[in-house]
């Protein structure tokens, strides 16, 4: 069977400038389908860190509720400390002014 060639040129012609556009869709698909893998993996890795820092973060409150508590006490200490220290105080201011 013979073949038509310049029917053929004349297709291949017409092809031909669409070629590096078909080359250049086939590249980006294929780049997009190489990245899709590893943004997932990113996604897992972003993930776990946001785990890591709220358990960080949970730590910390525990701590510092903690030390707030601590600190509440210590300072119903010093308040029950001055509340006396006060009183005495004033017996004191009493018993000079009363035995003059």
């Amino acid at each position: 069977m013979p073949v038509n060639w310049p029917l053929v040129k004349f297709l291949f012609n017409m092809v031909r400038p669409s070629i590096p556009d078909v080359v250049k869709i086939l590249k980006t698909l294929k780049q997009q389908h190489n990245q899709t893998a590893p943004q997932g993996e990113r996604i897992q890795e972003h993930f776990l860190d946001m785990e890591r820092k709220l358990a960080q973060q949970l730590e910390m409150i525990e701590s510092l509720t903690q030390q707030l508590e601590l600190i509440h006490h210590m300072a119903r200490k010093a308040l029950i400390a001055a509340c006396l220290a006060g009183a005495l105080a004033l017996i004191a201011v009493g018993t000079v002014f009363l035995t003059r």
